[in-house]
């Protein structure tokens, strides 16, 4: 149970600040500058508040790590259930 929690912690830190990191240096390379002064901890904070107002998008970009664990062990237990070990 611990090591899940870990887990679960170390997505959450990854979708709020690894993941918004490489969303703003991918913009900064593909489309240049962030236009609000402050960089990316601006950036940032500009995200937090979008999830603070409930935005979806906001919500999206800082869970996607871990729901993709989610969906990944969602679909680990289908298989499972639907082709049960033989014994």
């Amino acid at each position: 149970m611990r090591r899940k929690l870990i887990l679960i912690g170390c997505l959450l830190l990854l979708g709020a600040v690894v993941l918004p990191a490489l969303v703003y240096y991918a913009g900064s390379v593909l489309v240049g500058p962030y236009d609000s002064p402050g960089g990316f901890p601006a950036f940032l904070g500009s995200i937090y508040l979008d999830a603070v107002r409930g935005q979806p998008a906001a919500w999206l970009l800082l869970l996607v790590p871990t729901l993709l664990l989610a969906v990944w062990r969602a679909l680990g237990w289908l298989r499972k259930r639907q082709n049960p070990a033989p014994g």
